[in-house]
């Protein structure tokens, strides 16, 4: 610790100072909290804080993923560029651009829906659980 000190690193000081288990009185002097709250104070600041948890985002509906793949500026050159190639009569053109639009929506679609499987596994993987000191401790 006193090297992490010398090479002044005192970010790394600190991330190893709080990877270690403290004593209780420690972690109260630390948290700069005079005594452990007890089963009351807990149970009326459950009532008036609620549980100590992220709200969890409101669930869309199946067309959303794909209106937001198409809120893109991007998106609206493309499709500009479909109407004007569309009437100007170049229509394998247009079909040209109106298939990376569809393949970039296509694309952004799956993405997206990877990346909702992937934050709903880490939310799983969290702990569920914690121990807490009360009155005493």
């Amino acid at each position: 610790m006193d090297r992490l000190r010398e090479l002044r690193l005192p970010f790394l000081f600190d991330l190893c100072q709080w990877q270690r288990p403290v004593p209780a009185a420690e972690a109260r002097e630390r948290l700069k909290a005079e005594h452990p709250l007890s089963n009351a104070e807990a149970a009326e600041r459950l009532v008036t804080l609620g549980y100590n948890r992220l709200p969890e985002a409101a669930a869309s509906g199946p067309l959303a993923r794909p209106g937001r793949q198409l809120k893109n500026f991007l998106i609206y050159v493309l499709m500009t560029a479909v109407v004007i190639t569309g009437a100007l009569g170049h229509w394998v053109d247009a079909g040209v651009i109106l298939a990376v639009v569809v393949i970039q929506t296509l694309v952004g679609f799956l993405q997206e829906g990877r990346a909702e499987q992937a934050l709903s596994a880490i939310r799983h993987m969290l702990a569920p659980k914690a121990r807490v000191v009360r009155n005493d401790g």
